[in-house]
């Protein structure tokens, strides 16, 4: 995909597939470490789009907010023009920092039919401060939140020490309707499909895509 130079993703189309889960992955891995939930995802009977970040793996460019949303916009355009997929079949999914270009993409398209934060943060500052102190706050997510209008589900550890679980809350509560917060007893930031059972995990976020 082409966006401020080459956007590296990866795409598992399935024949039978409507709904289509776009991935933005955490901070600290690129898409290759995300392709046992792609495959699982796939295995489910759903297309998956993951998405590579500038400067990571095999996309060009340097990691940056503009250049992370300018990724995402990347990502919708090839699912809604190269593979004419209906804006109303894509859910947006975020985890950790991928909350940012997740909670950017549906507000800037308020058609998408979902979007699933899995310990998202309020604001990256946010995570270290609990309140903003600089004039920029990457990833303002709790201020986009309110005007998202599709639905929404929430997956968050009660143990995560990266991002405490009180900014899923935060996000949940300036939410608006439909929503719905899923917390992991016990899971920290990076456990938590494993916390959860992973066949869990996968069935409760292939469900809410599905509309089941």
């Amino acid at each position: 995909m082409q966006g401020g130079g080459v956007t590296a993703a990866v795409w598992l189309e399935n024949p039978d597939s409507e709904k289509i889960p776009a991935l933005f992955h955490v901070n600290a891995e690129d898409i290759g470490q995300s392709m046992s939930t792609c495959q699982a995802f796939y295995t489910e009977g759903l297309s998956v789009l993951a998405v590579e970040y500038p400067g990571y793996g095999l996309s060009e460019g340097s990691p940056s907010e503009k250049a992370v949303y300018t990724a995402a916009d990347a990502a919708f355009t090839f699912l809604t023009k190269d593979k004419n997929v209906a804006q109303s079949n894509i859910v947006i999914m975020g985890k950790s920092v991928g909350g940012g270009p997740a909670c950017y993409l549906a507000e800037k398209q308020p058609a998408v039919g979902g979007l699933i934060l899995q310990s998202g943060f309020t604001s990256a500052f946010r995570t270290v401060t609990r309140v903003r102190i600089l004039p920029t706050d990457p990833f303002p997510n709790i201020s986009c939140i309110g005007n998202i209008k599709c639905k929404k589900l929430f997956l968050h550890g009660t143990k995560d020490t990266v991002v405490p679980y009180s900014h899923a809350i935060k996000l949940h509560e300036n939410a608006g309707e439909p929503k719905v917060l899923v917390p992991v007893t016990g899971a920290g930031h990076n456990d938590l499909p494993q916390r959860m059972g992973f066949e869990q995990y996968v069935e409760t976020i292939s469900s809410f895509v599905l509309d089941k």
